[in-house]
């Protein structure tokens, strides 16, 4: 992987997987710094929804970065229990992603067996309320398709960056269910915005097989461990790369 001297600069946006949940100094966005000697500014939250990340929009402007890599679908896309099913449960299960399975567990056996029990009795109650009630998303597709456009658009009239649009990074209906079918279905939303807008600096990316089916993931089959946030980085750092060298042979064809 050839790296560039002149620090081009890639923000971040998206939710607990770019911000790097579980893998503090190995997330994908850091690793595409060094693989491409990259400054890197991530924006990224954990369970940030492409709406409140449009209130960041400016701050993403103000960064002027040279790409923009940006990934938020999934927290849209998950199936969750509908609320009025979630007032039976405890409040803290309530908020957003509290009866998804745990990603990974203590190594000390005292906290490890009791942490186990509840994220097994957290999920599976989750998934028992999603049968007997059906489940739910925070946005519409449609209302999702609008924030993603008004975002897109947003960055394209104000910034002079490539924008690299992600799919979801996969997810398993075990633990999830209908999740899978449903991020499928946003991914192709999140594609269809992009083709629409028709600009050369808009570039969709599939990276929903990049991560093997789940040794690249923690336990709850949905947050890539380190080594799939390696291969993450591995793939868009080649595409960027490879857009950094096109526009330097243009540039000196120009001269």
């Amino acid at each position: 992987m050839p790296t560039f001297s002149n620090r081009t600069v890639i923000a971040f946006t998206g939710d607990s997987i770019t911000h790097g949940l579980g893998v503090v100094g190995h997330r994908y966005s850091d690793l595409m710094g060094s693989l491409l000697n990259a400054n890197v500014i991530n924006f990224a939250k954990s369970a940030m929804p492409i709406a409140e990340a449009k209130g960041m929009l400016d701050d993403i402007v103000g960064c002027n970065a040279d790409y923009i890599v940006f990934s938020h679908v999934t927290v849209e896309a998950v199936i969750r229990p509908k609320p009025s099913a979630l007032k039976y449960m405890p409040a803290r299960w309530r908020r957003t992603g509290w009866m998804d399975p745990r990603p990974y567990f203590s190594r000390k056996l005292t906290k490890r067996v009791p942490q186990k029990v509840e994220s097994f009795v957290r999920w599976q109650t989750k998934n028992m309320l999603i049968r007997l009630f059906q489940g739910t998303t925070i946005a519409s597709e449609s209302e999702y398709a609008a924030d993603l456009r008004f975002m897109l658009t947003g960055l394209l009239d104000r910034t002079n960056a490539k924008i690299i649009v992600l799919s979801h990074f996969g997810i398993d209906d075990r633990y999830f269910p209908g999740s899978a079918a449903s991020m499928e279905r946003f991914s192709v939303r999140s594609r269809e915005v992009v083709g629409q807008l028709k600009n050369s600096r808009l570039l969709w990316t599939d990276v929903s097989s990049v991560c093997d089916r789940w040794s690249d993931y923690f336990a709850d089959h949905f947050h890539p461990n380190k080594a799939g946030h390696e291969k993450i980085a591995n793939r868009l750092a080649e595409i960027i790369a490879a857009s950094i060298r096109e526009e330097r042979r243009l540039s000196a064809k120009a001269k």
